[in-house]
């Protein structure tokens, strides 16, 4: 690696901060592993095995920090797979705009990067992968080991031996499926990064019982039928905001190289990749 790869590496580590990390819910702890992962596979510091590096390491941080990683479940088949291989590329390819001297290689970079753009991103896919661990703790773990390791699930199980006594009581017929919703319920919003919020608005009668009173709600009014015929909508307009970007980092490119006015405005205007 030649100097600005190890300065760009060195800046990239310094959010590997357990600490810091820590303190993000589970959407922006997501957030930040992307953006990691996405400047460390730019620099690619080894010959072989940068993929499975990063993929070890991140783990690692993400568990000193207080999360999960399971690189597996984007690999559950073969689509999630192509939709992180493609997200890590789109996202690293981005970086690598600026660094690009050629310019059919700039329009091929610039035309893959937008041909995937609906795709899901790397933040996305990770946001599917990342659990806290004590949340995996609750959904795997005997409540007591689980406790000694996370003592703030302690609210957690008070709600569900709360849910359980009341349940024997009220409706022992329906005990165990009553108390596994609740538990579900409680799974759900560990796995968000809650602790102490359980509470839930109660939509239907047999829900825990520190649920909330569902509100009364009134019947929807019907609408009459229109009875003017509804104009055709008109054609979309291009979209700018999402083409501006692109096109306005591909002038800067061509531009720096003071290549001639046609041969300038061939390079864009015959280029469809920009109309699509």
């Amino acid at each position: 690696m030649d100097k600005n790869a190890h300065s760009r590496l060195d800046k990239a580590l310094q959010r590997a901060n357990p600490n810091e990390l820590r303190k993000l819910n589970p959407k922006y702890f997501a957030k930040g592993m992307a953006e990691l992962y996405t400047q460390l596979d730019y620099v690619h510091p080894f010959t072989e095995g940068n993929s499975r590096t990063l993929r070890v390491f991140t783990q690692q941080l993400a568990r000193a920090s207080g999360y999960e990683i399971d690189w597996n479940h984007p690999n559950t088949s073969d689509r999630s797979r192509d939709f992180l291989y493609i997200a890590r590329d789109r996202e690293v390819g981005e970086i690598g705009f600026a660094a690009i001297r050629n310019d059919s290689n700039l329009r091929l970079s610039v035309f893959c990067v937008d041909k995937y753009a609906k795709n899901p991103g790397l933040q996305n896919i990770l946001e599917t992968s990342i659990r806290p661990m004590r949340a995996v703790a609750f959904e795997v773990l005997p409540e007591k080991d689980a406790l000694q390791k996370h003592s703030e699930l302690g609210a957690a199980y008070n709600l569900l031996h709360r849910a359980e006594a009341y349940y024997a009581e009220k409706s022992p017929d329906k005990r165990d499926a009553s108390v596994q919703n609740v538990k579900q319920h409680i799974q759900s919003q560990l796995n968000k990064g809650e602790t102490r919020n359980f509470r839930l608005e109660r939509q239907e009668t047999e829900k825990t019982p520190v649920i909330t009173q569902a509100k009364s709600q009134e019947p929807p009014k019907t609408l009459a039928a229109p009875t003017t015929k509804a104009k055709p909508k008109a054609a979309p307009e291009p979209d700018i905001e999402r083409w501006a970007p692109r096109i306005t980092l591909v002038f800067q490119q061509i531009s720096s190289k003071k290549l001639p006015v046609p041969k300038f405005g061939a390079i864009i205007l015959n280029e469809a990749l920009f109309f699509e």
